[in-house]
């Protein structure tokens, strides 16, 4: 799959977590603090580019990089 464009819904530097809002805004995607491209934290309505992946607890952001 190619890369994708989000805005970055909500990001907790703290816990290390966030979720993205896909493109087509339907969807939205949990992505980890430690998968982030050159940056350390990001902040909400940030736009993004990512891939993503499965896994056991379904389907979640990877190589994300703040635009």
């Amino acid at each position: 799959m190619g890369r994708i464009m989000g805005t970055v819904r909500f990001f907790d530097a703290k816990k290390g977590y966030g979720v993205i809002d896909g493109a087509d805004n339907k969807k939205y995607l949990f992505f980890y603090n430690d998968i982030l491209r050159k940056n350390k934290y990001c902040k909400a309505k940030e736009k993004v580019i990512f891939t993503t992946t499965k896994d056991a607890h379904g389907t979640r952001a990877v190589g994300v990089h703040i635009v």
